[in-house]
């Protein structure tokens, strides 16, 4: 009964896949039949959902991260669900990739464009080499990088 309680306190904090409400029981001192049918209870009770929590964990990570990222946190998890077609309502990796570039090298490009020198294009170059290594490292697909930075480069030109 206590593993029980516990496992809806900590549903109740935020949503837990299946695996990683049963490792946070395990370590709480719960035995393993007990926090497996704390599990099972939970699930059965609606409170715990391997889906509910991938859309949690999509929403979460989304304005950060790329689609490979989240697929690879997801898999930790065991929770066995693709990104494809998994939140229908937030934007395309190519959007969310543009405004991230927007929220962390807007002023950096403007200097750039602004600059009348010879070193312009060095630093437009180096610029968006640092920018694709950053989009890169969060796991979004090259492709919608190279979309999102030739768009974020039209716009930031249109605006000089």
């Amino acid at each position: 009964m206590a593993a029980r309680i516990k496992a809806v306190d900590l549903l109740s904090r935020r949503e837990h896949s299946r695996r990683e409400l049963l490792a946070k029981l395990l370590t709480k001192g719960y035995s393993q039949e007990e926090a497996e049918d704390a599990v099972d209870w939970a699930m059965k009770q609606g409170f715990q959902s391997d889906e509910r929590f991938s859309n949690s964990l999509f929403r979460r990570r989304a304005p950060t991260y790329g689609d490979q990222f989240i697929q690879a946190e997801l898999d930790q998890h065991q929770v066995g669900v693709t990104l494809s077609g998994q939140v229908d309502d937030l934007e395309p990796e190519e959007v969310r990739a543009r405004k991230w570039l927007e929220r962390r090298y807007a002023a950096k490009l403007a200097a750039a464009l602004a600059c009348e020198d010879t070193d312009h294009r060095e630093n437009l170059l180096q610029l968006k080499a640092k920018a694709i290594r950053a989009l890169g490292a969060r796991g979004f697909h090259f492709h919608n990088i190279n979309l999102a930075w030739t768009r974020f480069l039209q716009d930031h030109s249109e605006d000089a």
